[in-house]
């Protein structure tokens, strides 16, 4: 069976810089042999944690909505691909939300002892920033880092491209979505 590739477009702009390079990267995984299943998370109905306390107890998230999905591929996937702009430093909202309600994970695995999954996976985060400097990308790494490890995947080498905004303007960047795509196939090696 073909290993499952979970994709996840984290930028509320459908088709600009994030999504371009996430196409490259979900391209060469198929090349790989990998299936991939891609979500555009600004296009999904998942509320923002409550804080209600329910997974602490239960594992399990008291609010339903397509987060149930998410959590399904998050805990069946052999890898994932995370592909956000920055946000002030930060990720999205809409992919803040993603990332909040994985709570829900992180008390299954911490606070009653189960196991996410069989086997490590693999992740890769690929993200752009309209500006640069030595900063710009801490915010989403240190997010994702810890989502990763809760999540068993051990990372690749982060595609992080700055300087980036206009619309479209990564396809001037041939390095980058060449590099896009190779890490997709690295996923699946």
């Amino acid at each position: 069976m073909k290993p499952l590739i979970l994709a996840i477009a984290g930028s509320p702009r459908r088709h600009g810089n994030t999504e371009i390079l996430l196409d490259q990267a979900i391209a060469g995984a198929e090349e790989a042999g990998a299936r991939v299943e891609k979500l555009i998370v600004a296009e999904m109905n998942i509320a923002p944690c409550t804080s209600c306390g329910v997974c602490l107890e239960t594992g399990l998230c008291s609010i339903r909505d397509e987060m149930e999905e998410v959590y399904r591929h998050l805990l069946t996937c052999q890898a994932i691909i995370v592909a956000t702009p920055v946000f002030f430093y930060g990720i999205p909202a809409q992919l803040k939300a993603l990332v909040d309600r994985c709570q829900a994970l992180w008390a299954r695995k911490e606070r009653l002892g189960e196991s996410l999954r069989e086997e490590r996976g693999h992740a890769l985060l690929i993200s752009v920033g309209g500006t640069g400097g030595s900063k710009v990308f801490t915010g989403v790494r240190l997010t994702m880092e810890l989502i990763f490890r809760l999540l068993d995947m051990e990372e690749l080498p982060p595609l992080l491209v700055e300087r980036v905004d206009e619309k479209g303007e990564i396809l001037k960047h041939s390095d980058s979505l060449k590099l896009a795509r190779e890490l997709g196939k690295k996923l699946v090696e």
